[in-house]
């Protein structure tokens, strides 16, 4: 059951929305798209405050460097393009991939660790933009599609379109994981998007089908009660035994892990959910439909009593459902 909802959204993309980071010492959202543009939203009201013309083609993703006030920014223009996280200005243009940039992370403050269509894996220095290490990854037949870091924050874990692979950031290297790769056998289906947390290793493909990797049990749980497949997840931070899920119609799941129970589901968005990001403020996501929504929590309860409740589930089950409609969104 779709709960009913108000959501407040921000608008200036002309094109899809792929990904955004907040900024939480200025209140400030950084939204990228295909329009190759970069936007600054102010927060929690979504505002357009600025407009720069970043990249000369679609832009898939964006992170943030809090240490040094910097934004990174990879396109399919081939570049990554380094800028300040208040004015957006240009610090610097890195030109180390043959072909477009699918995305990338910062390790340590000091490094950019990028993924590309050229099937390689760059290491770069955040402060010079030299060009430090180069892993080819031409021996997986498939293409890169994303990747993220591993909670051990030393090795890079990168998704291909039909498994995980994981590169070891000291040793320089490929390396091969069984409980790793046990976490997302999809079935055979190729992988859309993934998340990685302590305990927590859980991955959608081509199908409406979910697969959680338990570390504590050593446990896979596959969910396969949905009509549509998933585009983006995240594992809160706050409640590490809650995961928010997008799927291709514009639909945010809260789903209680490890047993990948679904708790609420809400419309958000006219289109595929391509981003989602837990604040204090509530739940941030964007989208195909060019637009960013801001999800608040309940009248009354702060976001994170509201979070907590949701993790929990056994309070909301004893809430009548007139006292849930009296209590619904601002």
């Amino acid at each position: 059951m779709e709960r009913d909802c108000r959501r407040k959204y921000g608008k200036g993309h002309t094109e899809y929305v792929n990904d955004l980071v907040y900024l939480e010492h200025n209140n400030t959202i950084i939204t990228v798209g295909d329009d190759g543009m970069m936007i600054k939203f102010s927060f929690p009201d979504l505002k357009n405050c600025l407009e720069v013309d970043a990249h000369d083609s679609e832009i898939p993703c964006i992170v943030h460097n809090p240490k040094h006030s910097l934004l990174v920014t990879g396109s399919w223009d081939t570049t990554i393009r380094v800028w300040t996280d208040d004015k957006l200005e240009p610090v610097r243009v890195i030109t180390h991939h043959d072909q477009g940039v699918d995305d990338l992370v910062t390790v340590d403050d000091l490094w950019i660790v990028s993924v590309g269509r050229d099937k390689r894996c760059l290491m770069t220095a955040l402060d010079t933009g030299f060009l430090v290490h180069r892993i080819d990854l031409h021996s997986f037949p498939k293409k890169i599609r994303n990747c993220a870091l591993s909670p051990q924050k030393c090795v890079l874990v990168a998704m291909s379109s039909d498994k995980i692979i994981k590169i070891d950031l000291t040793k320089r290297q490929v390396t091969h994981d069984e409980e790793e790769e046990k976490g997302v056998a999809i079935h055979g289906e190729y992988l859309r998007t993934f998340e990685v947390s302590k305990n927590y290793t859980i991955a959608s493909g081509g199908q409406p089908v979910l697969q959680l990797f338990d570390r504590k049990s050593n446990d896979l749980n596959t969910l396969q009660d949905f009509e549509f497949a998933f585009m983006s997840l995240h594992i809160s931070a706050q409640y590490p035994d809650l995961c928010y899920a997008g799927d291709q119609i514009g639909r945010l799941y809260m789903i209680a892990l490890p047993g990948l129970e679904i708790q609420h589901r809400f419309r958000v968005h006219k289109s595929r959910v391509l981003r989602i990001i837990e604040t204090s403020e509530g739940i941030l996501t964007t989208s195909n439909d060019t637009r960013v929504c801001l999800l608040r929590p309940l009248i009354g309860l702060s976001s994170a009593t509201y979070l907590r409740y949701v993790a929990r589930d056994s309070i909301f089950r004893r809430l009548s459902l007139s006292l849930f409609r009296e209590m619904l969104y601002f």
